[in-house]
């Protein structure tokens, strides 16, 4: 390489994820009037991110990947999908997906005894 040759920073590119109610939840626990401007969170984080790696190197954002779930019974999730799909996915370099809630299945349940076996172990008194 020739000595006036200029000399350039490295860069990293840096592409977010975020789960939506990991990162509500978390900032809202170490502050409960945390509110988040999402327009600016995928290049804030993408620099902080690069600096922590490099500290001479620049970051380049690359986008945003937002990740969340609701519930579609539930007014309030529903408005929250409508935020996330027409307001968040507009920002650039954001992707939403928002996908609805699954129900926890239940473990399988014996059926209540209506009457002791005669060939039943004791129960132990606890």
């Amino acid at each position: 390489m020739p000595a006036d040759a200029p000399v350039q920073a490295s860069r990293h590119r840096v592409r977010v994820f975020v789960d939506f109610w990991n990162f509500t939840l978390s900032m809202r626990d170490a502050d409960a009037a945390f509110r988040m401007d999402w327009a600016k969170l995928g290049p804030v984080l993408a620099r902080v991110a690069a600096a922590v790696v490099d500290a001479a190197a620049a970051g380049e954002y690359q986008g945003l990947n937002f990740y969340g779930s609701h519930d579609p019974a539930r007014d309030a999730d529903r408005r929250l999908h409508r935020w996330a799909t027409t307001v968040v996915d507009t920002f650039p370099g954001v992707s939403v997906s928002i996908v609805p809630r699954q129900r926890k299945r239940s473990l399988p349940m014996c059926p209540p005894a209506t009457a002791r076996s005669p060939n039943a172990p004791p129960v132990a008194a606890t």
